[in-house]
């Protein structure tokens, strides 16, 4: 119990790290979009299992839906999966952040 609350926690803490380096790109009508159109931003790849440092049984992933709920609207929604030691492999978990962000004037 003790180890699946830790590995929640880091993944609660690694999706609320993404989600503000995502509110730090720009989104205004007038000066443009850092978002750009396709559902993951530039620079915001999947981060497979073992690819970010120190979190071997993490894997995070981004995901924008743009034009929701309006249209000057984004969703964004980060989604750490992680896998528990001495857990079969089909028993993968997830943490889902879900943030809105309205573009500036």
């Amino acid at each position: 119990v003790i180890t699946r609350s830790h590995y929640i926690s880091t993944a609660t803490l690694l999706a609320q790290e993404r989600l503000e380096e995502l509110k730090r790109l720009q989104y205004s009508v007038s000066l443009g979009d850092q978002f750009g159109a396709d559902p993951t931003p530039a620079g915001f790849a999947d981060e497979d299992f073992g690819t970010l440092a120190g979190f071997a049984n993490f894997r995070r992933e981004v995901r924008v839906q743009t034009g929701a709920p309006a249209a000057t609207m984004k969703t964004v929604t980060v989604t750490v999966r992680f896998n528990l030691p001495n857990a079969p492999a089909q028993s993968q978990e997830s943490v889902v952040l879900t943030t809105l962000i309205a573009a500036r004037p």
